[in-house]
Formats: C-alpha cells, structure tokens, sequence
C-alpha cells in the first residue's frame, strides 16, 4: 500500500520558521555566524521547491516560486564572499602595505552590502512563506512518497549525467563552478529524501559529495579571493606604483594557480560520480 506523506511540507515549514528567526536575530547586527545559516536555510528550502518542481513542473517553478528569496540570497551571498576574503588574506603573499588598501576595500564593501542586506530584510515579505507554504501542501497531499523518492533518484541520474559531461569536457574555471552547482543540488535532494530512505547507500552518497563539495569549496574561495582583488585593482587602475604592480603579478599568478587547481580537482569529481553510480 503507497503511504501519503507531507514530509516536504513539513521540511519547507522548518526551514523557512529558521529562516524568519534568523532574519529576525540579524536585524539588530548582522553576525557571519547569522549570515551563513540564513543562505544555508535558503539552499535548503531551495532543494525543496527543486523537488517539488519535479513533482509538479505544470503547477511549481522554482524560477518562478522562488524568485522573492532571490535578492536576500545574493545579497548575503556578497556578505559571506566579503568575510571569507578577509579570512583568507593570509593566504596573499607580500608586505602589509600591498594588502592593506585591499583589506580597507573590502571593508568597506562588507559595509556597504550590510546596509544592502538591512534594506532587503526590512522589505522581505513574510506572506510568501505563507503562500508557498500551502501551494506545497496541496501539490504534496495525493502524492506517495514511493513516488517522490522515485522522482529524486531520477534528478539524481540527471545531475550526474550533467557532471559527468561537464568533467570530460575543457577544463575552465565556468565548468567547474557548475559542477559544483549541479553537485549542491544533488546534495540537496538527497539529503531532503533522506529523511524517509535510511539506505545506507544513500547516506555514503550524502558523506562522498559532502566531502568533495568541501573540496570545491576550497579551490572556490581562492577563486573569489582572485576575482576580489581583480576587482579592486580596476578600481585604483589609475595608480601605476609598485604596489599595484605587484598586485597585478599576485592577481595574474592566483589566476594560474585556479586553472591547475581546477584541472587537478577532475579526478576528484570523476571518483564522486562512480561513487554515485554505486547509489542507483
């Protein structure tokens, strides 16, 4: 007999209370600790509306559904790229004078994309929460959750296929930022279907992306440091001095040492994608 389930109702209903109570906690100061949680709230709630979408593609848009957490995203997307810079500016070779300008620059643009992130927050429209809410509820109400389970091992199938042709391919710094995106999203909707399939094999699946996605991470944080710093050498392009010339030397090194790291990362993802083949 095919058990009904609400259980991505349920899911949807938890993350966006977390997300409510951690705009609401960041509305006194922004923490990087709130700042994190609040995008990790929003890619879980976005694996939701991923799955639902598959349900239903005629009655559920992820593009279309999602779209009012779009602006909140990307804005402390800008915050968390900011905090992880600075974190990581121990990882730039040269003198305190060569780095200070950078580091006085980005906070100034941490500064300047908070009060972005304040002004997003006090306009979020909580009724949307509401509205999607119930729209879950009634798309999920006749469906089993043999069904469901069904359909995400399928995007599952599909996303792989999908890192797969991106990891034969060319080696660029695009493909492997969407390998990565194709990998969150896999990541996402195994870890909601989880919740309901205690195959052990899907929880090694779970472990071996979680672990390559740290990777990817890593080699992703070096890449947004580059282009960070790139940024702020147009900015000041008018200053010919030696700072910024070895500034630009850093940037053009950084910039070969993603395309290697990138190239060194496809054996990485070639083994997670046997290891998601054991899944199926």
């Amino acid at each position: 007999m095919s058990e009904k389930t609400n259980f991505l109702y349920k899911a949807f209903k938890k993350k966006a209370d977390s997300l409510l109570s951690n705009l609401e906690h960041s509305s006194a100061q922004i923490q990087t600790s709130q700042i994190h949680q609040i995008r990790l709230d929003i890619k879980r709630i976005r694996a939701i509306f991923q799955l639902v979408e598959i349900l239903k593609p005629e009655e559920f848009s992820q593009e279309h559904d999602g779209l009012f957490l779009k602006t909140l995203f990307k804005t402390a997307g800008k915050i968390r790229d900011i905090q992880v810079n600075l974190l990581n500016l121990g990882q730039l070779t040269g003198n305190s004078d060569m780095i200070l300008p950078f580091k006085e620059y980005l906070l100034r643009e941490e500064r300047n994309f908070k009060r972005s992130f304040k002004y997003t927050t006090n306009r979020f429209n909580q009724s949307h929460l509401s509205e999607i809410s119930q729209k879950i509820s009634q798309i999920e109400k006749d469906i089993p959750v043999e069904q469901i389970i069904e359909k995400a091992n399928a995007f599952i199938n599909t996303a792989t296929v999908t890192i797969r042709k991106l990891n034969t391919g060319q080696t660029s710094i695009d493909s492997m930022h969407k390998i990565r995106q194709q990998l969150k999203s896999l990541s996402g909707v195994a870890a909601l279907i989880a919740t309901k399939n205690r195959d052990e094999k899907l929880k090694n699946l779970i472990n071996v992306v979680k672990n390559t996605d740290f990777k990817l991470g890593q080699w992703h944080d070096h890449v947004t440091l580059t282009t960070s710093l790139d940024s702020f050498l147009e900015l000041t392009e008018k200053d010919s001095g030696e700072i910024a010339l070895q500034l630009q030397l850093l940037v053009e090194k950084m910039k070969k040492e993603n395309k290697h790291w990138a190239h060194a990362l496809k054996p990485t993802v070639q083994s997670t994608i046997q290891e998601i083949r054991l899944f199926k």
